[in-house]
């Protein structure tokens, strides 16, 4: 398991831990398994619906995974919803060049509410300029709660505010999978 930790600007009181456990596929298929503890009930998630692709999931809880090839400027940017909803965003820079990912199948979602506990799962189509390359991951999370504050995860926050798209966020380097 990969741990997040909360942006100190945006403490998650209600929040005692983070972390995400991903595994990638010679196939292009990467699979997130996020995981949160704490007082489940105070914070504020979506209800589940049809999966559909959303712009502006961010702005409520959302689970997130940035990749780029190794030493590129461009990356790749998933949303993930509780609700299923989804989105996926291309940029040719930092925050520059936006437009909606060119994917081959969105990704499936699932989530779970236990009482200290909760979980939400992803199997996510890589585009195929990133199937067979080495691969700079960030992964990070929007946690709201039930009085609508934010909090921001991340492997690392290398500025004094929340920023996902930020270079230094690409931390966790992935070869390329080779197959079986």
């Amino acid at each position: 398991m990969i741990k997040l930790v909360c942006h100190p600007a945006t403490p998650g009181r209600a929040i005692d831990a983070m972390s995400v456990a991903l595994e990638r596929r010679p196939n292009g298929m990467i699979t997130l398994e996020y995981s949160v503890t704490g007082d489940i009930g105070a914070l504020r998630f979506a209800p589940e619906g049809d999966p559909e692709r959303v712009d502006g999931l961010w702005q409520h809880s959302c689970f997130e995974m940035f990749a780029r090839a190794s030493c590129e400027i461009e990356y790749t940017e998933f949303n993930l919803a509780p609700s299923h909803q989804w989105a996926a965003y291309q940029f040719d820079n930092y925050r520059e060049g936006s437009r909606k990912a060119d994917i081959d199948q969105p990704p499936e979602i699932e989530s779970r509410r236990m009482d200290r506990r909760f979980e939400l799962s992803a199997q996510i189509q890589l585009p195929k300029t990133l199937i067979d390359r080495d691969l700079e991951i960030g992964l990070s999370a929007v946690i709201e709660d039930k009085s609508r504050d934010k909090s921001y995860w991340a492997l690392v926050h290398p500025s004094q505010k929340p920023d996902f798209h930020h270079k230094d966020c690409f931390v966790l380097h992935l070869k390329a999978a080779t197959a079986p």
